[in-house]
């Protein structure tokens, strides 16, 4: 199996995200950044969090999340990303 090497450098890697957010600093992006998890195995699961700045990160929020069916459709998925993260706090 081959290894993929652990990157030296860790600067360049948010580059294009803070460029596309127009922030210049991850703390920036951080402080009004929302999140969610997907997660697909049998059926899937979508789980909002709230964010706890830019250094703690970001937490689930408990009984928030959403059941999707593995078969679901894109605008299904869609839909139900667009609500955890509008469940999802800053």
């Amino acid at each position: 199996s081959s290894r993929v090497p652990h990157p030296t450098s860790w600067g360049g890697l948010t580059a294009a995200l803070l460029a596309a957010a127009g922030v210049k600093s991850w703390k920036t992006f951080a402080k009004t950044a929302k999140n969610v998890s997907v997660e697909l195995d049998q059926s899937g699961t979508i789980k909002p969090s709230r964010n706890l700045g830019p250094v703690d990160g970001f937490e689930p929020l408990p009984g928030q999340e959403l059941a999707v069916p593995s078969d679901a459709s894109a605008a299904t998925w869609g839909r139900a990303v667009r609500g955890a993260l509008e469940a999802s706090t800053v």
